[in-house]
């Protein structure tokens, strides 16, 4: 072999071995980055692009096309991105994952979450599985406030039962509200009508 090839051949087997070894983001950087884009941008994209089917099931409460639909009007609707998160504790188990998410807006401000994730040609959110940090001190007055200031007006007497409601329950019981999302909610808000 003349040098020249040889050369040739060990560029090609040294580029080999830097596409290889990366120069990507690693896993962690992607699920950092999903998570972010997701939760605080407002782009309509990442509902399909950053979140699976069953993560959109999961918070709008209803299912296939009409959660994709809710999250898409969720966020055209929105004026300005939601307030930053904090993405700690990430976990990759092959094309699974898991991350902790410091909430830092709305109703769940002061909260911290553990999320899943699958790499399905990029990282999605999968599933809200469960608080780690949870401070309904925080918690509830937020939630009442929702009630106060939402796009229709809510009874004060309403506004006051639902908050008697939200203090009787037990961790558990705030947590699964949460996560039963709109449905909940409306029951809550019925029951107290």
């Amino acid at each position: 072999m003349n040098r020249l090839r040889i050369l040739a051949l060990l560029s090609l087997v040294s580029a080999s071995a830097l596409v290889g070894c990366g120069g990507g983001e690693s896993d962690e950087e992607e699920i950092a980055s999903a998570i972010e884009t997701a939760l605080v941008k407002t782009d309509p994209q990442s509902c399909t692009e950053l979140m699976t089917e069953a993560y959109l099931e999961e918070s709008f409460g209803t299912g296939g096309g009409e959660a994709l639909e809710s999250c898409e009007q969720n966020a055209d609707a929105e004026e300005s991105d939601n307030a930053p998160v904090e993405v700690r504790a990430i976990k990759v188990n092959g094309a699974k994952g898991t991350a902790e998410v410091g909430l830092n807006g709305g109703e769940v401000a002061g909260q911290t979450a553990l999320i899943a994730l699958v790499d399905e040609d990029g990282w999605k959110l999968d599933e809200f599985v469960r608080f780690t940090e949870f401070d309904r001190e925080e918690m509830i007055p937020q939630m009442v406030e929702g009630f106060e200031g939402g796009e229709t007006a809510t009874e004060p007497q309403v506004v006051d039962c639902i908050s008697k409601a939200l203090h009787r329950m037990s961790r558990a019981e705030l947590e699964n509200m949460f996560l039963d999302g709109y449905q909940a909610t409306i029951e809550l808000y019925e029951a107290c009508e």
